[in-house]
Parts: structure tokens; C-alpha cells; sequence
């Protein structure tokens, strides 16, 4: 490993630019998937499947250009396989699925998955035991898991879920609480497993309006950042571009 006295290590950095205190710069933190694959030499479908392989790539590219952290990030089907949605994998592509939940009534004998039981699930608990063991304290590591929005509309498909979203509200709640439930235990695991932080993904959020926002998304996605917290980890949420219109400023 390269010499990590060359700067301040980045686990310490994150740790402390949230609270206020003096730092000498801000955390450098680059959402690099693909990227990083191909800056490593490993092909995309070993990147998300293999966690070897990913954890080589991100620390590569962590230490050859001065990352503060280190992610389990490389595409959003790890949960929606667990649940049953079949995925394939090209070799220098995306993921992609190439099965849905065909209506909501046939989500409603879902239950929260073993995390330990699913290739993708536990692959990604490997993946930050070992970013913990080959970095040490050297790099701020992060774990992922899908917000209740993104996730439904994984199993269903934008399309569906929008009407979804539209059409039967209430059963839609239903799944969100067990998707919710199931990501908590997730995120026990990762966290166990030594993430210093757990994302949050719920991109799909920029396609709804304030109010379905509200009524779908927002107490469910702060349920997930209490317990990340009840943790002793930090959250972090992400909603693809200006969320200004449905999640005021505080």
C-alpha cells in the first residue's frame, strides 16, 4: 500500500468536517463505479458480483488519485435480488433486470430477506470487512442500501410504480414498511461488519412530487437515518438533482 502519511488519513477527515471542527480541507469524496473498474482493469460484472474485486479496484483508485473514502456502491439490484428480481450481468456493462413484480398484489407476500442468504447482500458485508481490513483507518468506508422509493421501483419498474404510487397509495405503504424494515437489517450488518457510514439511495424521489414525497418517502427515509444513527454510524441520503422542491432547507 502507498505511503498513507503523505496526507491526513481520510477517516479522521470525514469524521470530523461534520462536526465543525478545524480541518485543513474538506473530505474528498468521488462517486467512481465504472470508473474505477476500468482504472483497476476489472471487468464491471466482477466489479458488482466479485467483492475481491471491487474492494481491489476502490482502493486503487482511492490511493492512486487521494480518496477519503472507500464504497460498496456499483449498482442498485444488490436488495431487488434478494428479493427475487433475476439480474443480469454484461461483462463491461450495467447490470440490468430481466424480471419485475408483475402487479403490487404480488408484492404482498414479500418479507424481509437473510441477509447473510443472497450472493449480492452478503457480498456487500464482505466488501466493507474488507475495505476495514486492507484500510484500516486510512479511508472513510460507506456502506449502501436502497431508500423505499428507489426500491419499489426496482421490484416494479418505473413505469408501474408511478401509477402505483398514484393508483393504491396504501398498499404501496404497505411494501415500502417491509422494504424499510428489511433495510434496517441491512444496515445492522454493514454496520457490524466496520461501515463508518451507510447511504442511502432513494434517486427515484426526484421523479414524485412534494406531497407523494411526503406521504411516501420522507418519514421512511428518517426512520433508516434514526437507526443508522442509533448505530453510533453517519447517514447519508441521496436523491438525484435539485431536491429543493420537495425537501425544504432546513
Amino acid at each position: 500500500m502507498p505511503d498513507s502519511t503523505r496526507r491526513p488519513p481520510g477517516r479522521a477527515l470525514t469524521r470530523a468536517f461534520p462536526d465543525g471542527r478545524p480541518v485543513e480541507r474538506p473530505p474528498f469524496h468521488p462517486i467512481v463505479m465504472r470508473w474505477a473498474a476500468r482504472h483497476a482493469g476489472v471487468s464491471y460484472r466482477e466489479f458488482c458480483t466479485v467483492p475481491a474485486d471491487k474492494c481491489r479496484a476502490m482502493l486503487a483508485a482511492a490511493e492512486d488519485f487521494d480518496f477519503d473514502w472507500v464504497t460498496v456502491l456499483s449498482d442498485p439490484y444488490a436488495e431487488a435480488s434478494a428479493f427475487g428480481i433475476r439480474v443480469e450481468y454484461p461483462e463491461d456493462d450495467l447490470p440490468r433486470d430481466v424480471s419485475r413484480f408483475e402487479s403490487l398484489e404480488s408484492l404482498a407476500s414479500l418479507r424481509p430477506y437473510d441477509v447473510a442468504a443472497h450472493p449480492r447482500t452478503a457480498g456487500r458485508v464482505e466488501e466493507i470487512r474488507e475495505f476495514r481490513r486492507r484500510s484500516g483507518d486510512r479511508h472513510f468506508v460507506v456502506g449502501w442500501v436502497e431508500g423505499p422509493v428507489a426500491e419499489y421501483a426496482d421490484l416494479r419498474g418505473s413505469t408501474d410504480a408511478s401509477f402505483d404510487f398514484m393508483d393504491e397509495p396504501e398498499g404501496v405503504a404497505r411494501v415500502m414498511d417491509m422494504i424499510t424494515e428489511a433495510a434496517c437489517r441491512f444496515i445492522t450488518a454493514q454496520i457490524e461488519a466496520g461501515a463508518d457510514c451507510v447511504g442511502i439511495g432513494d434517486a427515484f424521489c426526484s421523479q414524485i412530487g412534494p406531497r407523494l414525497y411526503r406521504e411516501l418517502a420522507f418519514e421512511r427515509e428518517r426512520e433508516l437515518v434514526r437507526h443508522i444513527h442509533r448505530l453510533g454510524a453517519r447517514a447519508k441520503l441521496h436523491i438525484c438533482g435539485d431536491t429543493s422542491a420537495i425537501l425544504a432547507p432546513t
